[in-house]
C-alpha cells in the first residue's frame, strides 16, 4: 500500500507542472520535492536525522573528502571531452549560479530522492536495491521533465549520490556533489 502511494507521488509531482503553467516549472518542482515529503514524514516514527537532515563536523569532513576528487575528475573529464571534440566552451562561473544549483536544484532533489525515497526503500529492501531503484526514478524524472531520452544519463551520477548518502548517513555530501557538479557542467557549457 505505502509503496504504491510513493510511486503515485513520484509521478504526480513530476507531472503536476503541466497543469500549473502560471508558475515557473523549476520552482514548482523544487517546492514539491521539499514540501510533500514533510507531509508524509509527519506520520513516520523516525526522526528527521534518519532521512539525512542533520549536519555534523564529520559529515562536512566526509563530504569534502569524497566530493573533492569526484568533482576534480568530472571537471577534467568535461575539459578533455570538450577539447577532444573541438567544442567551443568558455568557463562562466557566478556565485548566483552556485547558490541556485545547490539550494533550488540539488537540495530539493537530494532530500526527496536520497533523503526520503532511498531511506524508505533501504529500510524495506537493501541499500543497493534502494540506491538502484531511486537512481532509476531520478533518471526517469529527468527524462519526463525534459522530454529528452539523453537526460537519462543522470542515472550514473545518481548512483554516486546514493552511495554518498549511504556512506555518510546524511544529505550534505550528495547535495554538495550534486550542486557543484551541476554548477561545473553549466559553467563549462553555459547552460
Amino acid at each position: 500500500m505505502r509503496e504504491s502511494w510513493l510511486f503515485f507521488f513520484v509521478f504526480f509531482s513530476y507531472s503536476l507542472f503541466w497543469l500549473c503553467t502560471f508558475l515557473e516549472k523549476s520552482w514548482l518542482i523544487s517546492f514539491l520535492l521539499l514540501f510533500l515529503p514533510f507531509l508524509a514524514l509527519e506520520r513516520e516514527p523516525y526522526p528527521l536525522s534518519y532521512y539525512g537532515l542533520f549536519l555534523s563536523k564529520r559529515q562536512i569532513f566526509e563530504g569534502v573528502l569524497w566530493v573533492t576528487p569526484a568533482l576534480s575528475a568530472y571537471a577534467l573529464f568535461l575539459w578533455l571531452y570538450l577539447e577532444w571534440n573541438h567544442i567551443f566552451w568558455s568557463f562562466s562561473f557566478s556565485p548566483s549560479l552556485l547558490l541556485t544549483q545547490c539550494f533550488s536544484v540539488a537540495l530539493p532533489e537530494e532530500f526527496f530522492f536520497r533523503g526520503y525515497l532511498q531511506s524508505h526503500w533501504q529500510r524495506l529492501r537493501s541499500p543497493a536495491q534502494g540506491i538502484l531503484l531511486v537512481s532509476l526514478l531520478f533518471a526517469l524524472g529527468h527524462i519526463l521533465l525534459s522530454g529528452n531520452l539523453l537526460r537519462g544519463i543522470v542515472f550514473f551520477p545518481s548512483l554516486f549520490f546514493g552511495w554518498l548518502r549511504y556512506k555518510t548517513k546524511g544529505l550534505f555530501a550528495p547535495t554538495l556533489c550534486h550542486g557543484l557538479g551541476n554548477t561545473l557542467h553549466l559553467a563549462f557549457l553555459g547552460g
